[in-house]
């Protein structure tokens, strides 16, 4: 029962974790380019960010972190409060930066729990093999 549990949990994760993990990097890339270019000028500023961090999220890598925040206040507003307080995404945004926001946020919702799958799985192919 365990080993079917472990080569499901592998095979899972090859077939569509990889794939998920791909299509959630073209879609934060897409939407690094088309949120930055809308919610930059109003929400990219010494009010919501310190100069140092102003200064870090401008390079590429660490754009996408800037860019997950915006997702996440787009779709979830009420968790980036401290943040942002009482400012607003969604009226300056398209609907489908809105709806590509949403699947951003199930794709990685779904590569997260295929990742935690594929570590349990690991730690009980272990102590099966160790017990």
């Amino acid at each position: 029962m365990l080993e079917e549990y472990v080569y499901f949990s592998g095979y899972a994760f090859l077939f569509y974790g990889i794939p998920l993990s791909i299509l959630l990097v073209v879609l934060i890339g897409l939407q690094s380019w088309t949120l930055s270019r809308r919610l930059d000028k109003y929400l990219f500023n010494e009010e919501y960010f310190m100069p140092q961090e102003m200064a870090m999220f401008s390079s590429f890598p660490l754009s996408m972190l800037k860019t997950l925040a915006y997702i996440r206040l787009i779709t979830f507003p009420n968790s980036l409060r401290k943040r942002f307080g009482s400012a607003t995404a969604r009226n300056k945004i398209s609907g489908l930066d809105l709806f590509l926001s949403y699947l951003t946020m199930a794709v990685l919702a779904i590569s997260v729990m295929l990742l935690l799958n594929l570590f349990i799985a690991g730690i009980v192919n272990y102590i099966r093999l160790e017990f």
